[in-house]
């Protein structure tokens, strides 16, 4: 063990610790390594996977004796208690469910701006808005305090340290190894010991690749589960899906953006995809964007925010932000009977401005908000602006919290915001375009912190159709559009088309037998990860009967399930598909009995563990391309397919995938490059 009686540095090469033992006078002192980029919102992200002995204790403590901010996460009657105090601000959560003495529990604490969410194993997520904003300067104190630092145990009403074990600790994705004498986190450390009967440690666990072992209960060598590490892990184990954020493992590809869908769900966004097919966001009674918050420009001081709107209803929220201090004020854009209204709280000043003409419903508006100084203007459509002078101080105004659009959830409403009627209606309508400091985003969904209930918009103008027969209607600014002619392909043997990862196919399929399906095609790509396609049940409870064939790591897939009481049968190529090349693949099911054959390489086949033979589809579509709602299903159906399809069959028909009646709002194209 290492002991002393005060903290001291020791050498790395001497400290052979695995899995630290903690009792109640042990302490890390660790370095701690945050993210000063501004595009990095998250300051702080703890994953810590523990066993107390003891009721009470301190698990962790950060300070900034500077700004005389701590955060603190101890142990108080076997309930987790996260506390964080600036000046004499104090903000405390406690987690609802207790932990048991001596079984592994999970800790997943992430600190955003200033706001914290905490979940022990995979409990409900408790969050709190605080009233300032965090700061991580110094270093962060694991398991207990040295001997300089024993006032505060008094002062935080804690006895003593932590007694127990701690098995995992990942900080901002980083997961510590204690006795890797490579790195340079751990600053000096104080009577640990190691925890002897850790199955983990002991050579008892055997975990096969693509998994690590985590212990369940302390000192019992026998009691420990298999996980994987990776959401796209092969293998049939148990994974750590409850993460706070699910973007956590990065599992979009690496031109794409990883966005959370609330509650625990996740999409990929193209960030480079071609701006001729912008997504235009779709809003329901309870949808919102959450986003980072509003600044001004640097050195300038002004700000300027400008939103392409279609609204549906005559009242609805369109922009709310707080304070990062909520006392201090709100700022918020809505419509209240089709009037476009800024209403901007400072303290005890409210400064009020409207449009000068009701806006007309399913149509597409634009507003621009100016602040500059003491001079605000709003201006809507093509209207003179409206103008107001006014005195107040920009601390008074700046720094803020989150930025809502489209609504304010109730967990961050409090009491003294302003009228509940104009909080409680949601926008119904659509969003074509934001710009925040003339800083235009191609999809209105890119760097946003949190979705919810967002959806690609089709309607005005293109919906119903504008455009003549063989054409297809695209938007481009407002309430403008082109009419494009379709793709005629005359030839058969020659029909393809490309996809970048944005459109979404659906096509009508209802099979001739029920006890077969054929599928024959061409594809190439280069993404490593994509569906194809999916057949069958869509009801995110069940998905109890579907085919899809899948890109997994470079691989291609074929999954079968006949009914929702057997196991899933895979297929899956001996070769990798994602080089840039044609390659031809052909798959039947006939009754329980699966082929899969790729190019010239000889056929794959599996016989289905279901007894029943029949497969009838509902809905009657096959999907192409992607399908939203299967994210929270698998984690493969999150990936959209990017690539070309070329001569596709299914069953003994050709299936035009250009010329549908169905897809008419996506501008299809003939496939001429990889969009890999």
């Amino acid at each position: 063990s290492i002991s002393s009686s005060s903290s001291f540095n020791f050498l790395f090469e001497e400290f052979q610790i695995t899995f630290p033992h903690f009792n109640r006078q042990s302490y890390f002192e660790l370095k701690l390594q945050i993210s000063t980029k501004h595009t990095d919102n998250q300051l702080l992200r703890i994953d810590l996977i523990f066993a107390s002995e003891h009721h009470n204790g301190l698990l962790l403590y950060a300070d900034d004796k500077l700004t005389e901010f701590y955060f603190i996460i101890s142990i108080r009657n076997k309930i987790l208690d996260i506390t964080v105090r600036l000046d004499h601000s104090v903000s405390t959560i406690q987690l609802p469910d207790m932990i048991e003495l001596d079984k592994y529990a999970r800790l997943q604490v992430h600190i955003l701006h200033n706001e914290i969410r905490a979940r022990l194993n995979d409990g409900n997520i408790s969050s709190k808005v605080l009233p300032f904003g965090s700061s991580f300067k110094s270093t962060l104190y694991l398991g207990g305090l040295p001997e300089s630092f024993q006032s505060l145990y008094q002062q935080f009403h804690l006895d003593e340290g932590f007694q127990g074990c701690i098995h995992e600790l990942s900080i901002n994705e980083r997961r510590l190894t204690f006795n890797n004498s490579e790195h340079n986190t751990i600053l000096s450390a104080q009577n640990i010991d190691e925890c002897i009967a850790n199955p983990c440690r002991s050579g008892i666990a055997t975990c096969r690749n693509e998994t690590r072992c985590i212990p369940i209960r302390n000192n019992d060598a026998n009691s420990y589960k298999c996980i994987c590490d990776d959401y796209l892990s092969s293998t049939n184990t148990d994974c750590l899906t409850s993460s706070i954020d699910r973007c956590s493992t990065k599992p979009c590809n690496y031109d794409q953006q990883c966005i959370n869908i609330y509650p625990n769900n996740y999409t990929c966004i193209c960030l480079n995809c071609s701006s001729d097919n912008p997504y235009i966001a779709g809003f329901h009674a309870n949808s919102y964007i959450k986003r980072p918050s509003l600044q001004p420009v640097e050195h300038t001081g002004k700000f300027t925010i400008e939103l392409w709107f279609l609204s549906e209803s005559p009242s609805g929220l369109l922009i709310y932000s707080d304070h990062i201090n909520s006392k201090k004020g709100h700022f918020t854009i809505f419509l209240q009977r089709r009037t476009v209204i800024c209403n901007i709280m400072i303290g005890s000043k409210t400064i009020s401005l409207s449009s000068r003409y009701p806006i007309e419903l399913n149509k597409w508006h634009q507003f621009l908000i100016e602040i500059h100084g003491q001079k605000l203007t709003l201006t809507v459509d093509q209207e003179p602006p409206v103008v107001t002078y006014e005195l107040f101080s920009t601390n008074m105004f700046w720094p803020r919290s989150f930025t809502f659009i489209g609504n304010l959830p109730i967990q961050y409403r409090s009491f003294d915001m302003l009228s509940n009627s104009i909080l409680s209606e949601g926008f119904h309508g659509a969003i074509q375009k934001i710009l925040i400091n003339n800083h235009s985003l191609n999809d209105i969904r890119q760097d946003a912190i949190e979705l919810y209930n967002i959806s690609k918009y089709d309607g005005y103008p293109c919906t119903p159709n504008p455009c003549t027969t063989n054409q297809i209607c695209q938007q481009i600014q407002l309430n403008n559009y082109t009419c494009q002619l379709r793709y005629k392909q005359s030839n058969i043997s020659d029909m393809s088309i490309e996809l970048d990862g944005q459109q979404n196919l659906i096509y009508s399929y209802l099979p001739l037998n029920l006890h077969r399906n054929y599928f024959k095609f061409l594809f190439k790509t280069t993404i490593s990860y994509g569906l194809i396609f999916y057949i069958g049940n869509t009801n995110t409870n069940s998905f109890s009967q579907y085919l899809s064939l899948t890109l997994v790591d470079g691989f291609i897939q074929f999954t079968v399930k006949l009914d929702k009481n057997s196991d899933e049968n895979f297929l899956i190529s001996k070769i990798r598909v994602d080089d840039g090349q044609w390659h031809r693949v052909e798959i039947e099911r006939f009754r329980r009995r699966i082929t899969m054959k790729l190019d010239d390489n000889s056929p794959r086949r599996i016989v289905s563990s279901s007894r029943v033979t029949e497969f009838r589809p509902y809905p009657t579509y096959i999907y192409i391309g992607g399908y939203h709602r299967l994210c929270s299903y698998n984690e493969q159906y999150c990936h959209t397919y990017r690539g070309c399809l070329k001569n596709f069959f299914i069953d003994k028909y050709f299936l035009d995938l250009l010329n549908d009646e169905i897809n008419q709002q996506y501008p299809l194209k003939q496939c001429q490059t990889i969009a890999g």
